[in-house]
């Protein structure tokens, strides 16, 4: 059985920034709207800035929101400080900035919004704020080059898709407070050649690390309770993995494609094999399964 999993950064509307022009307040290349009396939310940006430091101030406003779009698609930047005074990043904020290559997010930021830095695709390190609990959905989707990510203690949640298409990123350190990993959040990372999870992740979400073709090493936490569908489908380069007793369930196909997969075992509170959970497993040898099986799905060992 053969799954393809078709992947695109969403098109982005800026059609809002444009119409916000008409209520907000226009300083040089910025345009911005007051949140309250003291502080101020960056809407959009027209400048061509190489080496672009954000002001801490407009307008006299403390600024303390960079607004959905607002630096999205400005392909002339490529280096970013975002100053100390802003606590959220909104969503596409600075979306397919494809000349960054670096930037300063202060730990005063709490919130990164869904694809805030997606398809940014000359970025090749990254330092998340400490003041992040969780990463949206997408916010580092397709950024082809990015190579090294130092993700702080205190993140809890790594949402779908944060890390999907990233082909450059070979390792990842996760914090000991990770709890959970979302679908596709590492999808088609072809460069991931280990991870290891920490003692206290609970789930990992539909496709979580599928097609990353380089992954030769899974060490996963006696936490785990479920391994969602195609989460390591199409891992062709894996060749062993053990799985938890802590583990309940194996999602649809979700070694589907390990065509490298010699050994795997089945924990003893699994109960039921899903379909097509192995298929393409051509090279397998070694699989234990317990007595507590009472069914086998579809296309199991197919292929």
């Amino acid at each position: 059985i053969l799954l393809v999993l078709v992947i695109s950064l969403p098109a982005i509307i800026f059609g809002n920034a444009e119409k916000n022009k008409v209520y907000a307040k226009i300083i040089g290349d910025y345009s911005y709207e007051l949140i309250n009396d003291e502080s101020a939310i960056i809407l959009n940006y027209s400048g061509s800035e190489k080496n672009l430091v954000i002001p801490k101030e407009i307008g006299g406003k403390t600024v303390k929101k960079i607004g959905y779009g607002a630096f999205a698609e400005c392909k002339s930047i490529e280096t970013l400080e975002v100053p100390d005074t802003v606590i959220s990043i909104e969503n596409y904020a600075f979306s397919q900035c494809s000349q960054l290559q670096t930037m300063n997010i202060p730990d005063s930021v709490v919130s990164l919004g869904q694809y805030a830095f997606a398809g940014c695709n000359s970025l090749e390190s990254l330092v998340i704020p400490n003041g992040i609990k969780s990463i949206s959905y997408g916010a580092f989707f397709d950024c082809i080059n990015l190579k090294s990510v130092e993700i702080p203690e205190g993140i809890k949640t790594i949402g779908g898709m944060v890390f999907g298409n990233c082909k450059s990123l070979e390792s990842i350190d996760f914090p000991s407070t990770l709890t959970s990993i979302g679908g596709n959040a590492f999808v088609h990372c072809t460069g991931l050649k280990s991870i290891t999870l920490p003692a206290g992740v609970t789930v990992l979400g539909s496709g979580a690390f599928q097609g990353c073709l380089s992954l030769e090493e899974v060490q996963l936490p006696d936490t785990l309770i479920s391994i969602g569908q195609s989460v390591f489908q199409d891992c062709i380069s894996l060749e062993s993995i053990f799985l938890p007793e802590s583990v309940t369930g194996l999602g649809y196909a979700s070694f589907s494609g390990c065509s490298s997969l010699k050994n795997i075992n089945i924990p003893s509170q699994v109960t039921r094999i899903g379909n097509a959970t192995f298929s393409g497993c051509a090279s397998l040898e070694n699989i234990e399964i317990p007595d507590t099986i009472v069914s086998l799905g579809d296309n199991v060992f197919s292929g």
